[in-house]
């Protein structure tokens, strides 16, 4: 299927878009594989040709809580990447879009506790 951990499928996704994809609808937790993988040297960033989602979109489309945490801790950059699919919204536009409560509770967190945290008090219900 793959040729390597972050060549374009078929379908123009990367072996960690499908594995995200993959644990969504098994319901298999994700989070056992991912450092796994990341560790191997997927990248995170690399974008879906067709939806211009990268892994950490991918994550909140399908309200992947537990791979949203693990992504947003190896790279705190994706959680502010925008996505042309959804006319440049951020993965937080994409979590309320979708009705991705989980994945939208952790991403609100790691805004909150980065450096680059948007100025502005967050209601107490996301928590």
């Amino acid at each position: 299927m793959f040729g390597c951990l972050n060549c374009l499928d078929i379908i123009m996704i990367t072996l960690l878009h499908a594995f995200i994809k993959i644990s969504s609808v098994t319901g298999i937790s994700f989070s056992h594989n991912s450092p796994v993988s990341l560790l191997q040297g997927a990248d995170p960033a690399l974008r879906c040709r067709w939806t211009d989602m990268n892994a950490m979109h991918y994550a909140v489309y399908f309200d992947a809580a537990e791979t949203v945490h693990i992504l947003t801790e190896k790279n705190q950059a994706l959680v502010m990447s925008t996505c042309a699919e959804l006319s440049n919204g951020t993965c937080l536009h994409l979590a309320a879009a979708n009705l991705s409560l989980e994945a939208g509770k952790v991403l609100v967190s790691a805004e909150r506790n980065s450096s680059c945290s948007v100025a502005c008090d967050f209601p107490s219900y996301l928590y």
